[in-house]
């Protein structure tokens, strides 16, 4: 299959598959030291985030939450910006 990488600064995602369910992306992470990422689900569905590799700090509010290999972060539709920052590869599943 064609493989069909985006990019912005700090990310990029790659789609590996989809059902009429879901949708499964791979998300590389790297960003530098004071560069972030913003990451929200949509109103219609929720995510999850599953870190298969690498580790850093997801930002909430006033909250922030490290992250390392093997966590999975449920985020539900319609939640608030999140922020990314460090070096990880997550698989992004859309449900």
């Amino acid at each position: 299959p064609l493989r069909v990488l985006r990019y912005r600064p700090g990310v990029a995602t790659e789609l590996l598959g989809r059902c009429p369910y879901f949708e499964v992306y791979r998300m590389l992470l790297n960003t530098q030291r004071r560069q972030i990422v913003k990451y929200r689900a949509d109103s219609l569905s929720f995510r999850v985030l599953l870190c298969v590799d690498g580790c850093g700090t997801i930002r909430y509010g006033a909250e922030s939450l490290d992250f390392f290999k093997g966590d999975c972060l449920f985020v539900p539709a319609d939640s608030e910006e999140l922020y990314l920052h460090g070096q990880a590869q997550f698989l992004d599943i859309r449900g």
